[in-house]
This record gives C-alpha cells, sequence and structure tokens, in this order.
C-alpha cells in the first residue's frame, strides 16, 4: 500500500476545510491499515504437533482482532466527522419486520 496515496485519498474524502483538525485520525487509520497488512502475514492459529485437534490462537491473531476493532471505530468516527455519514441510521429489513410484529401485538 503507497502511504501518499492513501493519505491524499483520506484527504480528499474529508476535504479541505476538515483535514486540518483529521489529520491526526487519518494518521492513526493508515498506521493501523499498515499494521494489519504485515499482521495478516503472521500465523493466527498454533497447532500442536501430537494432537491437531489442539488448536491456539497466536498473539498476532489477538492484535489483529483487537487493531480492527479500533480500526473501525476510527473509520465511522471519520465518516461522521467528515459528515459523509448520516445521522440517521438506515432501517435494516429485520428491523422493520420486528416493528411490524411489535405493532400487531399492541
Amino acid at each position: 500500500m503507497d502511504k501518499k496515496k492513501r493519505l491524499k485519498e483520506l484527504n480528499d474524502f474529508v476535504g479541505k476545510d476538515k483535514v486540518i483538525f483529521l489529520q491526526p485520525l487519518i494518521n492513526d487509520i493508515i498506521f493501523m491499515e499498515e499494521r494489519a497488512e504485515k499482521l495478516k502475514k503472521l500465523p493466527f492459529i498454533k497447532v500442536n504437533k501430537n494432537n491437531l485437534e489442539v488448536q491456539k490462537r497466536t498473539e498476532a491473531s489477538k492484535l489483529y482482532l483487537s487493531l480492527m476493532a479500533q480500526y473501525t471505530q476510527d473509520v465511522k468516527a471519520l465518516s461522521f466527522l467528515a459528515g459523509k455519514s448520516s445521522d440517521e441510521e438506515e432501517v435494516s429489513p429485520l428491523r422493520l419486520y420486528l416493528q411490524k410484529l411489535n405493532n400487531k401485538g399492541e
């Protein structure tokens, strides 16, 4: 991944008026993307050679999961702060169905 290209993409995404305020968040996102790529190359599961059914998560898998959780939150925050996400969540088909069921019970 080209860091300069990704930086330009994210800067363009947020817009010139907000890039100054969101630059630390953008830098964190780029750092996490680079780190995730490195972690993906490491083994996530350690298998016992004597008993293949015995498996253990590696530290790389734990780090990757926590990194991706933080990455997801940061991307959502960047999108919100850049004004690219709506405040109103779209109503999913499941929620519509549950609302219909709830209304029938009244």
